[in-house]
Order: structure tokens, then sequence, then C-alpha cells
């Protein structure tokens, strides 16, 4: 049984509200199994929205004290008022990190955060999980260290269920999407993946350079409006470690 067809945990009668800012879905008419979403652009559309931080820049000034100056006179000792003045000087205060890591540390460059992990880290790289339904995590599955899978309401009155993945390797991330027999592309740092899903369309994104992904299932006549599909997004691939403190 594929893993994002199973149902999300039992959730209360009338849930959820209507969503104020929905999320995403595609337009009636769908082609075979195999065939590009050409024809689904609102969904093509939400694979591709990323959230893009503004980049800080920090300026760092070193104050050096001024060397003696002999004059010609060897052994000349500076003046009292001189000597004074520098060792009254204070020690310029270390500068902000630039940066601030996924779980909270700060480092001068994102590459030396550490990668997410557990539900902390899934959550910061999927943060519209935070606005959904979702049911317990669970190790299912060949090469997965976490799957949360949850709903969420379009304002058109359609279900959407999103699957998120955190693997043991991009490869085997990689081998689940290929066994489905979906269509890849490769888009920027992601691998990109379109088909169905029985009666459902399906849509995935897994990173190219981290082990996370996404799969989102949801009906062909679905409509989903530009806010919905951005309310989806998930962490730019520069962004998975970390981002621009401030």
């Amino acid at each position: 049984m594929d893993p994002d067809d199973e149902a999300p945990r039992p959730v209360a009668p009338g849930w959820p509200p209507p969503h104020p800012s929905p999320p995403l879905p595609p337009p009636r008419e769908y082609g075979a199994p195999g065939t590009p979403l050409a024809w689904r652009p609102w969904l093509r559309g939400l694979l591709a929205v990323l959230v893009v931080g503004a980049l800080v820049t920090v300026g760092l000034v070193l104050l050096l004290p001024g060397g003696n100056d002999d004059g010609g006179q060897a052994g000349r000792q500076p003046s009292t008022s001189t000597s004074t003045s520098a060792s009254a000087s204070p020690t310029a205060p270390a500068p902000p990190a630039p940066y601030r890591c996924w779980d909270g540390s700060e480092a001068q460059k994102v590459k030396d955060c550490s990668l997410p992990a557990g539900a902390p880290g899934l959550a910061w790289v999927f943060p519209a999980m935070a606005n959904q339904n979702c049911g317990p995590s669970s190790s299912s599955g060949r090469g997965v260290v976490q799957r949360v899978l949850c709903v969420d309401k379009l304002a058109d009155g359609n279900r959407i269920r999103i699957g998120y993945y955190e693997w043991e390797s991009v490869d085997n991330g990689l081998q689940f999407y290929e066994d489905q027999d979906l269509v890849q592309a490769k888009d920027g740092g992601f691998h990109r993946f379109s088909g169905t899903s029985g009666d459902l369309v399906k849509a995935a994104a897994l990173y190219r350079d981290a082990p996370f992904s996404f799969t989102i299932t949801v009906a062909p006549d679905a409509a989903a409006t530009p806010e919905e599909m951005a309310a989806l997004a998930s962490r730019p691939p520069e962004q998975v470690r970390g981002g621009p403190a401030g």
C-alpha cells in the first residue's frame, strides 16, 4: 500500500474549519498516469513556491592601537598620556552571528549548522505543518526516518492530503518515488514528481541535497488560489539548515 494513501487520524466532525488563507490543488481534466502536469498549472506552481528570506550582512570594525614612534631615538618611552589612553580603550564587542540555525543556535555560515532532525526538524523544514491537522509520526517504509500525514482544506471545499518525510538519505527518497512510476524532473534544488494515484492527482518534491520530501494528493477538480499555494511552501534549499538572523 502506498504510504501516501493511508488515511490520517480520525478528526472531530466538522474539522478542519475553512482555511482563512488556504493551501493548494489542480484543474479538472487529467491525463493518463505518467502524463506531465502541464494541465495542472496551480499544482506545478505550488511545488515551485519557496519562501525567500532577505540576506543579513554584519560589518566588523577592528580597532588597532597605534605603534610606538621612536623618532630615531632608541629606548624612548611613550608619553604617560598616550599609555593611559591606550590602556583605557574598551575592547570591541564581538559582532552578532549573521545566521541562526534551525535549532536556535548561531553560526557564521549556514553550512556550519547541522541538518534538521526529529519532530522539531521536520516542523522547521515544513512550516505549513503548524496550521494543518496531522497524525502521529511513524517510521514505516524502507529508508523512512519519520513520516507525518496531514490534511488541510481548500477554500473551494476540497480536502488536500500532505505526507511529510525525513529519509535516511536522499537516495532512499528517490527510490521511493521512482517506484511509483511518476514523471520526474529536476528543478533548482529539488527532484520533482507528478502523476496520479487512483482517482487523485499526486505531486511531490524531494530536496536534492537534504533527506526531506513532501507529497501532495488532491482531487482533480480542486482549485487552489496563489495564497493557498504559498501557504504550503517548504523552506528554500539554501535555508534547510538555517537562515539569516534577525
